[in-house]
């Protein structure tokens, strides 16, 4: 003769913030959804960036406490960091809204602005180029240096550079596989000259099936 919705809803209701993260969010989504490296994040900025509200109902939490954290965190750490964790809570309340917790409590992250993020591209120009190649050459550290280079050759970001195995690398079909990348598919890259170069000579004195070990 219960009503398990409600109870649900209920139970939701009661939660505080750090209750709702530890026993709801994280298990459900950010375990099953997102990637070790993504989960790790979400906790380290849930643990230091949200102290102030793990004791806090997620009933109690408002609009104006979020706009104080969002402010407050850009004076303290960055710009970057308030929106990512706004993001966060916001996240958070819309998951809650959607497994049961009462929507006309709303969201009390939802409507507040983000701060304007300055695009952080950067292109190194010709001579900065020419610099570059030449410090590389005097480097006494050779993998140091094959790193740089394959990391330039290759395009890859730094985490899928030093989960290379060898088993990865064709140097007879000229191309390197990631089975994993940032997206969750699989990558075929074709090695130009220079990287079959420095990778043949690399697996001449390879001792395990790293490439960066």
């Amino acid at each position: 003769g219960n009503d398990p919705g409600q109870e649900r809803n209920e139970a939701l209701r009661d939660m505080t913030l750090k209750q709702f993260f530890d026993t709801q969010y994280f298990p459900r989504h950010v375990k099953v959804y997102t990637r070790p490296k993504s989960q790790a994040k979400a906790e380290t900025m849930f643990r230091n960036y949200l102290g102030e509200f793990h004791n806090r109902k997620m009933i109690s939490i408002t609009r104006t406490d979020m706009e104080r954290m969002h402010v407050a965190l850009q004076d303290r750490i960055s710009l970057y960091t308030a929106n990512r964790t706004l993001a966060l809570v916001k996240h958070m309340y819309n998951k809650a809204i959607e497994w049961g917790y009462p929507a006309r409590h709303g969201n009390p992250a939802v409507g507040i602005k983000m701060f304007k993020e300055q695009s952080r591209e950067r292109f190194l120009q010709p001579d900065e180029l020419q610099r570059l190649f030449a410090a590389l050459d005097e480097e006494p550290n050779e993998v140091f240096k094959n790193y740089v280079l394959l990391s330039l050759f290759i395009g890859q970001r730094r985490q899928n550079m030093l989960s290379m195995r060898w088993s990865y690398v064709d140097l007879n079909l000229g191309f390197v596989h990631f089975p994993d990348s940032k997206n969750g598919e699989p990558q075929r890259i074709p090695l130009i000259t220079q990287a079959q170069e420095i990778l043949n000579d690399m697996k001449q004195y390879a001792t395990n099936e790293w490439v960066f070990p």
